[in-house]
């Protein structure tokens, strides 16, 4: 909740209302083991030491979204069997992966390669994924991503520690489940309850 506002007919509340949730219409695969061969797209993400995964949203024009944000959830549901995997981490030990802001419209499906693609801006760090075996996951924030409002919104997911967790592989593939399964790119902006 946002904020409470009194009125002369009672309460009335302002909160904040998800108004768009968005899958990724692009995902690169960026692998160690073919430095300057492009990969094209992907149907499913990737992460680990060798293979980074950057993803392109089109995010609708929505004047009434006050704030944007990434989503990531695993879900949990057996009978919806979606499909992911974390290896190379202990149990209790959750996969650390740095969400980096890319420069709008950079990537391109065609050339991006590992030793040839956009890099991330200095402080363009958003957040950090952390991702357990049980399937919770949670996303610690650097700094608020900038809404992206009619635009393309463009990131890259590389492993946190490497050398820390050098076998550590995070597989997903992106469904529109409820709750959703991978990561998306929200719109939030005022719902007013009276």
């Amino acid at each position: 909740m946002r904020a409470i506002l009194l009125t002369s007919f009672g309460f009335t509340v302002l909160a904040d209302k998800l108004w768009s949730r968005n899958f990724p219409h692009l995902i690169i695969p960026l692998r160690a083991d073919a430095p300057f061969t492009p990969q094209g797209t992907a149907k499913s993400f990737e992460v680990s030491k060798e293979v980074w995964s950057a993803a392109s949203w089109d995010v609708p024009l929505l004047t009434a979204a006050t704030y944007c944000g990434l989503g990531f959830s695993i879900n949990q549901d057996p009978k919806l069997g979606a499909p992911w995997e974390l290896s190379g981490v202990e149990d209790d030990e959750a996969f650390l992966i740095n969400i980096s802001e890319l420069p709008n419209d950079s990537l391109n499906k065609d050339k991006d390669t590992w030793d040839s693609h956009p890099w991330p801006q200095p402080n363009s760090a958003v957040g950090i994924l952390a991702v357990y075996k049980s399937g919770f996951s949670n996303i610690t924030w650097y700094t608020p991503i900038d809404c992206q409002r009619g635009q393309v919104a463009q990131f890259l997911l590389q492993p946190s520690e490497p050398y820390n967790q050098p076998d550590a592989k995070l597989t997903w593939f992106e469904l529109d489940y409820h709750p959703p399964h991978g990561i998306t790119y929200d719109l939030y902006g005022p719902d007013w309850v009276a």
